[in-house]
């Protein structure tokens, strides 16, 4: 008879202990995914920025930077064509920089990105704006004629 009174009393505790681990384990789980999410998409931008910037640095810009609009327009486009499909609308909200700095044979491709973010469930993260920068060394690097004959 006592076996039967300590099952149940048993069964009870159960109830208890849920109740009581249920709010701690909620608040886990809902912290990784909110975490999760924004690793995922802070590593899918800084990647879709090199990525963008590697692209745009293979492109000559030319003896006398004639093709510089091209090389920037390139980069440009590679990374918004990286980003729009991870963002909810299609990159409409991002904010897109591509610039060459310096002069040969020292000339970078700095490449920056900005795009908004939304937590899946909002409950602990609270970032609205995820941004990221590269530099990358331009593979042609060469003297300006005009520079060159001075």
């Amino acid at each position: 008879m006592t076996h039967r009174t300590s099952r149940r009393a048993r069964r009870g505790s159960y109830v208890l202990e849920f109740v009581l681990t249920f709010p701690l384990w909620f608040a886990l789980v809902t912290a990784m995914i909110d975490y999760g999410w924004l690793i995922f998409q802070r590593s899918t931008l800084d990647a879709g920025v090199g990525i963008a910037c590697r692209s745009g640095a293979l492109l000559d810009v030319g003896e006398t930077n004639q093709n510089l609009a091209v090389v920037e327009g390139a980069a440009t486009a590679k990374l918004i064509e990286y980003l729009a499909p991870v963002t909810p609308d299609g990159c409409g909200g991002c904010t897109v920089s591509v610039g060459v700095r310096g002069v040969a044979p020292a000339r970078t491709l700095e490449c920056t990105a900005t795009l908004p973010f939304t937590p899946l469930l909002g409950v602990y993260v609270h970032i609205t704006e995820l941004s990221a920068v590269d530099t990358t060394w331009l593979e042609w690097q060469r003297q300006n004629a005009a520079v060159g004959a001075t």
